[in-house]
């Protein structure tokens, strides 16, 4: 309806944030070419398209091994320190972009949430990804993180939800 409408107005216009909004309901409502728009964001020379598209594709879970390959290709040239770099990271590891990988972006992304110095939107979306790899004996790490002031909620949650997520895995074992 009029909200198609909508979405198909935006995915035509120059890039801008809400187009990898625009993109995803596209992917969703089965719109042609899409997620090909959508994963063509991963190389914007805008931070903000590149998080988006990561974002949505975390959330989409491609199956698509093209898709795939531009999100473990756009995750090997994100700058360490960037927002867009934990969110590649935690796109790549929730399609399973490249098993070779695996390990060493998952410790990437635990490195992120660790960070104190990384920005909070960059911890929570490492602390989202990382809530179904945890395992008991590393909530140790991750309990400090509650302890952070008020200005740091967003890491407070995202280190609640692992240990919350990791706690119920484990008792329904």
């Amino acid at each position: 309806g009029e909200t198609l409408a909508k979405v198909r107005r935006n995915a035509v216009r120059p890039p801008a944030a809400p187009l990898s909004l625009a993109l995803w309901v596209g992917v969703i409502a089965g719109e042609p070419h899409s997620l090909d728009g959508l994963t063509a964001l991963l190389t914007s020379d805008d931070p903000a398209l590149r998080t988006g598209a990561a974002y949505a594709l975390r959330w989409l879970h491609p199956a698509n091994p093209g898709v795939r390959t531009a999100l473990a290709q756009a995750t090997a040239v994100e700058p360490p320190g960037t927002t867009p770099r934990a969110y590649l990271l935690g796109a790549a590891l929730t399609v399973d972009a490249d098993p070779a990988q695996t390990a060493r972006w998952a410790d990437q992304l635990d490195q992120i949430l660790l960070n104190p110095t990384a920005a909070a939107g960059a911890r929570f979306e490492a602390s989202w990804t990382l809530k179904d790899r945890y395992t008991v004996a590393g909530l140790a790490r991750v309990a400090p993180l509650l302890e952070l002031p008020a200005s740091e909620n967003d890491t407070r949650i995202g280190a609640a939800t692992i240990i919350l997520t990791t706690l119920a895995r484990a008792k329904s074992r």
